[in-house]
């Protein structure tokens, strides 16, 4: 699924690149280009940015928490 449309950026590009940098949500964006053409996908964009980087930061602690 395309989620921003002027880059191709798809669904999985942006959850894959959430899952190598969780924390670095402005880069991501960046790197992807996510908004930078029509601004059409900004919302939604962003709205799976926060999803996916919360839901990242998050399994990053509980492994960490297993690892411990």
């Amino acid at each position: 699924m395309l989620v921003c449309h002027c880059n191709r950026v798809t669904f999985d590009d942006l959850r894959t690149a959430l899952a190598d940098e969780p924390t670095d949500v402005e880069g991501v964006r960046h790197r992807l280009g996510i908004g930078a053409g029509c601004g059409g996908c900004r919302d939604y964009a962003n709205a799976l940015v926060e999803h996916f980087s919360q839901a990242s930061v998050q399994g990053h602690r509980a492994d960490k928490s297993a690892a411990a």
